[in-house]
């Protein structure tokens, strides 16, 4: 799906790849285009996507980092999981 700014200017293509929800999706293109430092509103943007009909969002939220096991010393600690802060 295209991304565009408010102008229309392209941004580039918003694409959800095996096993990603669309809310990290998002947040991978607001990392790789520089859109947070920009001050776009990720939050808003994955609504309007969750809000078309072909597309399933399990949740909203994105998250910002993922480890399935993660170590403190020697210590196994569990899943990891850093939220997108919301704005």
């Amino acid at each position: 799906m295209p991304l565009t700014d408010h102008e229309g200017k392209s941004i580039g293509l918003v694409g959800v790849q095996l096993d990603e929800l669309p809310a990290d999706a998002v947040c991978r293109i607001f990392a790789t285009h520089g859109l947070f430092e920009r001050d776009w509103n990720v939050g808003y943007v994955i609504n309007q996507i969750c809000e078309l009909g072909q597309v399933h969002c399990k949740r909203r939220r994105a998250l910002k980092y993922y480890e399935k096991s993660f170590m403190m010393g020697k210590v196994d600690i569990g899943p990891l999981l850093v939220w997108k802060m919301k704005r």
